[in-house]
């Protein structure tokens, strides 16, 4: 069996394609990559974790492959971007079909699979800084991320492991640019939502490990 998810034809009907056409056409052909994984999760000899990375696959794929962006697009029917009226796009009750919030239950094991750490993360970060951007701009350099954090918990209080998770890649973000201010700005606020969790103490480990190379630089 050959997985029936081209991403090549879908860059070229991206171009081809009104964006209700295209849409159209990308559910089609995610359904049938679905139907694939849902023959292969049959397969018993196959091992545990290329069973969850298909599990994770099949509930992930399609909604991580989806950006602020591109949702803004097929809402306006137009293949430009209007960005002056991104803060007026709410994912939770426009387009709901393929809303970034209303998602399976994001389990410890689907991590082997990066849509969770990586595509789904930033599309539901775009969201954030996107939607709320009226009220970032009103707010100090130094508040925003806080400000940003905060959205993050609140709307999510009631999936911890997936905040975790964004808490994590924001996190890691601006730490891998050696950026350590939104780790220290936000210490209280990261340690509270990673309590007990799988992640506080590597992100302790690499936070740590970024500073010393901030002071005692690493020599090329």
């Amino acid at each position: 069996m050959k997985n029936p998810l081209d991403y090549e034809l879908l860059r070229k009907k991206r171009a081809e394609l009104k964006a209700e056409k295209f849409l159209n056409f990308k559910d089609s052909l995610y359904g049938l990559q679905e139907n694939y994984i849902n023959k292969l999760l049959l397969n018993k000899t196959l091992s545990k974790p290329f069973l969850n990375w298909l599990e994770a696959e099949k509930l992930y794929a399609y909604p991580s492959s989806f950006s602020f962006f591109n949702l803004h697009k097929f809402k306006k029917n137009t293949t430009q971007t209007d960005i002056k009226d991104l803060s007026n796009i709410n994912l939770k009750t426009d387009y709901s079909k393929y809303n970034l919030f209303d998602l399976p239950t994001v389990k410890s094991e689907y991590l082997i699979n990066g849509n969770i750490s990586d595509n789904l993360s930033q599309n539901i970060f775009g969201y954030y800084m996107f939607s709320n951007q009226a009220e970032i701009a009103k707010l100090p350099v130094d508040k925003r991320f806080n400000f940003i954090l905060l959205q993050i918990k609140k709307e999510n209080i009631d999936r911890p492991f997936l905040t975790q998770i964004l808490f994590i890649e924001f996190v890691s973000t601006y730490l891998n640019k050696k950026n350590t201010n939104v780790y220290e700005n936000n210490l209280d606020l990261i340690n509270d939502v990673l309590d007990n969790s799988i992640f506080k103490d590597s992100l302790l480990a690499k936070y740590k490990k970024i500073k010393k190379n901030i002071i005692i630089p690493i020599k090329e």
